[in-house]
């Protein structure tokens, strides 16, 4: 390409044009925060609050009523009971940025994500078209009944490796199956925590362990996840947290932890993990499980509140007497359990606090 001659004098030796910007280009490292510091500010002008616990989220209250707003780069989701407060928003917004795209109705495409919201209080949440297209790509035409065997854990040592080109697609696409089951398909995320865990050094077995992950979505493509919140009698709701670990299946003999939170029906955060340490019996990996889990639990009860949620309260279920017996007295039960790092028991400090309510269920 020729170089304008306005700028033939700051060329430098090597051919590069050094130039300093009289305003944010996109693409810039420092473009996004003065975006975020722009927009954030014009909310806040517009009687917005910034969530305390997640700086793109923001609310107002207005005659009684809340205004949730949640911000993604430029796209904006806009939640409130009454559309007269919407209209009002948007007519605001438009005021300081004249081009903008509205999209309004029951249902709405956000962030590759489907909403609809019904009359009875439910929303579905899916990602049909995202599915279709990953599948169609990779000629996917036959379906399993689960996304994983019993075998999902095991590593053949002697499996071939993967050629550099199918790792890479590996990694593609097992990543792809991570950010979908992050959003709407929670029941694939065992599968899919484990087969990224591989992405480094992926084998034929691995390829196969994800094949089996994808022809299950592409029999189960229609699935859609159903959210709805359970409103206790004085307006207020309830987070249930339940947290189980599975003791000593890695191959490395390390314990795995699964966390599941709901307001009602439906998970909004879920959790799958490898432990990062060796555990000695079923009651410690619980108690390691717990103190690696609880702590989202307890970020989205302040999150919430800081969005004008009112929470009663935040259970903990646990299946393990055990685990519940040490985390209420917050020090191990024998000799057995001494080695814990005190750090775990962190939980019967929450409990102690009121923050948490451990119950047993089975």
């Amino acid at each position: 390409c020729k170089v304008d001659p306005k700028v033939t004098q700051f060329v430098q030796p090597n051919g590069t044009v050094v130039a300093r910007l009289d305003k944010a280009l996109y693409g810039c490292l420092q473009s996004a925060k003065l975006w975020y510091d722009q927009i954030s500010k014009s909310l806040q002008d517009l009687a917005f609050k910034v969530n305390e616990y997640d700086i793109c989220a923001f609310s107002r209250e207005e005659n009684d009523k809340v205004i949730w707003l949640l911000l993604h780069v430029d796209d904006m989701l806009i939640l409130a009971s009454d559309e007269t407060v919407i209209d009002r928003l948007v007519s605001d917004i438009e005021k300081k940025y004249t081009e903008i795209t509205v999209h309004r109705g029951k249902t709405l495409n956000y962030l590759g994500m489907q909403f609809e919201f019904l009359e009875d209080g439910t929303v579905h949440v899916s990602m049909k078209k995202y599915v279709e297209d990953m599948l169609n790509e990779l000629k996917i035409n036959s379906g399993r009944n689960t996304p994983a065997g019993k075998n999902l854990f095991e590593i053949d040592q002697k499996s071939e490796p993967l050629s550099e080109l199918e790792a890479e697609k590996y990694h593609s696409d097992a990543c792809k199956g991570l950010y979908m089951s992050k959003r709407v398909r929670p029941e694939i995320l065992l599968a899919v925590s484990f087969l990224t865990s591989r992405v480094s050094d992926p084998t034929l077995e691995d390829n196969e362990k994800l094949l089996r992950c994808l022809q299950y979505l592409w029999k189960t493509k229609d699935e859609k996840m159903i959210l709805s919140a359970t409103e206790n009698k004085n307006g207020s709701f309830t987070v249930y947290t339940s947290i189980d670990a599975a003791y000593g299946v890695h191959f490395d003999m390390k314990s795995h932890t699964g966390v599941a939170i709901s307001l009602g029906k439906g998970t909004v955060s879920c959790q799958s993990s490898r432990q990062k340490l060796n555990t000695k019996s079923s009651t410690e990996a619980e108690l390691v499980a717990v103190a690696d889990g609880l702590s989202e639990s307890i970020w989205l009860v302040h999150f919430l509140k800081s969005m004008n949620v009112q929470i009663e309260e935040n259970i903990l279920l646990q299946d393990n007497t055990s685990t519940i017996a040490m985390i209420r007295k917050g020090r191990p039960n024998s000799r057995r359990s001494r080695h814990i790092d005190i750090k775990y028991f962190f939980v019967s400090d929450c409990e102690k606090r009121n923050e948490v309510t451990v119950r047993y269920c089975e």
